[in-house]
């Protein structure tokens, strides 16, 4: 497995700690995005995948378009970790649309990596219970999830058989343990069985004590009944030994040796039960560990490299909606956008001067020549409906682009800037420039016919084959000087 996923130490960061069993999907990835480091359940059944294990050693293709959105958000986010909104196709939203993410560049087991949280419904739809479960199943060793009241959630196959009947937190863990680790966060101590761990995950009413099971639960069997063997009756007489002797000549035979055995089969059966169950348990607890040394028609992780587990092409025809974007303002007024769809349209070096104070930016791109965003701003308020004029890299048009801002403060009323949105509802123009986008950017065409003011050759005109011939391959022609 991954380094992040080998144990509970991930989880002790609060912000992971937080999403492990959120409904919304969450995704901690590497900054160049060739590899996932976590995700919460939700966030692996996105990517096809039962529990972030399975996921932790595969290696993303950069090329996919989910993978180069977070290598540009690797790139581009704030390493101070301030949260920035942005939509990113790929991540389990409909077909068409993108999903609405809070991207946080942050910094877990002494490295950086990419935090991206969904704002809204993506993936298949998990109970609370499930997700628990999946969680619980991503470790290698027992793993159970208690409610906050002591009752056991779910756990995975390993704390199962270790558990039994018990389904009390109290049963395994004492009640102080449990309470400095709902309290601080995270608990370790000693018990009748071995150490234990406890990692508190999820918010409000789905908080869960996640207790790594000591493996000494398994030395404490149920006591077996003590088989007592009686005493050797005393010798008879000779004479009864006798009379015995001629009653069991007399006695009918005993039945074969295959009888006795098949008597004896039911009592084996019920003292050992068959150990269907468990095997069946270890399958499903290993399905989807990395499989290693089999033969080639068995697919294995190799195949989800080669084929990426989630790739939707999205349509290419012209657009017929107007286009929403998000972006930001921070306290000293620097201007950056959450959209890489409006990035895309406005092209690269428009883009470039962004992330500058927003009177740099629109002195530069000629935004808003009379001034009315920056007035709206200086009010620290809400508003909306400002018109902006955006151009259009490798094109003379501009598009206009209506603008609405919300402040942002903290718990103390303290200004950290503006959050807004823009959308931009001229649809012909959008369908012009993406077309214009979509176009190749080489071609094969005849070459240009001759103009009036090239030289004309005083050899005279000769065929194609003939100026081939006379012009070296490596010798690029340019016309001469007049």
């Amino acid at each position: 497995m991954g380094e992040l996923s080998d144990d509970l130490t991930a989880l002790h960061t609060e912000r992971l700690a937080a999403h492990a069993v959120a409904a919304a999907p969450v995704w901690l990835w590497s900054t160049d995005a060739t590899r996932l480091l976590w995700a919460n359940p939700a966030g692996a059944a996105v990517l096809g995948a039962q529990t972030f294990a399975s996921l932790a050693q595969s290696r993303f293709d950069p090329r996919d378009q989910m993978v180069a959105q977070v290598a540009r958000l690797g790139a581009t986010l704030y390493p101070s970790g301030t949260t920035v909104l942005h939509r990113l196709r790929g991540f389990g939203a409909p077909l068409g649309r993108a999903l609405l993410c809070a991207c946080t560049r942050v910094a877990v087991a002494g490295r950086g990596a990419v935090l991206v949280v969904a704002q809204e419904p993506a993936g298949p739809r998990l109970s609370f219970a499930e997700r628990v479960r999946r969680l619980c199943s991503s470790y290698p060793y027992a793993v159970a999830g208690f409610g906050p009241e002591g009752r056991m959630v779910a756990a995975n196959a390993a704390a199962s058989s270790l558990m039994s009947e018990a389904s009390e937190i109290g049963a395994v863990v004492p009640t102080e343990l449990s309470g400095a680790a709902l309290r601080a966060g995270t608990a370790v101590g000693e018990t009748a069985h071995g150490p234990v761990e406890i990692v508190r995950v999820g918010e409000r009413d789905e908080t869960v004590l996640l207790v790594r099971l000591p493996p000494g639960l398994a030395a404490s069997p149920p006591a077996e009944p003590e088989v007592v063997t009686p005493p050797a009756p005393p010798e008879p007489p000779e004479e009864v030994a006798e009379a015995a002797e001629i009653a069991s000549e007399s006695a009918p035979e005993p039945p074969p040796a295959e009888a006795a055995v098949s008597s004896d089969e039911p009592a084996a059966a019920s003292a050992e039960p068959p150990p269907v169950a468990a095997d069946e348990a270890a399958w499903q607890a290993d399905a989807d560990d990395e499989v290693t040394g089999t033969p080639d028609e068995i697919s294995g992780p190799r195949d989800r490299a080669e084929t990426p587990l989630l790739r939707i092409e999205v349509p290419q025809g012209d657009r017929r909606f107007p286009l929403r974007f998000v972006w930001q303002m921070d306290a000293e007024g620097r201007f950056t956008l959450g959209s890489d769809e409006f990035t895309e349209v406005i092209g690269p070096r428009v883009a470039l001067a962004l992330g500058r104070p927003w009177h740099e930016i629109a002195e530069a791109l000629g935004l808003d020549p009379d001034g009315r965003v920056i007035r709206a701003v200086e009010t620290h308020d809400t508003w909306s409906g400002i018109t902006v004029s955006f151009p259009v890299d490798g094109s003379e048009d501009r598009l206009d682009v209506e603008l609405s801002g919300l402040p942002v403060y903290d718990r103390n009323r303290n200004y950290l800037g503006y959050r807004g949105f823009g959308v931009c509802r001229d649809v012909g123009r959008l369908a012009e420039v993406g077309r214009f986008r979509r176009a190749p950017l080489f071609t094969t065409a005849e070459p240009p016919a001759r103009r009036s003011t090239d030289r004309p050759d005083p050899a005279g005109p000769r065929d194609a084959a003939q100026a081939a011939a006379a012009t070296p391959e490596n010798v690029v022609r340019f016309p001469a000087r007049s």
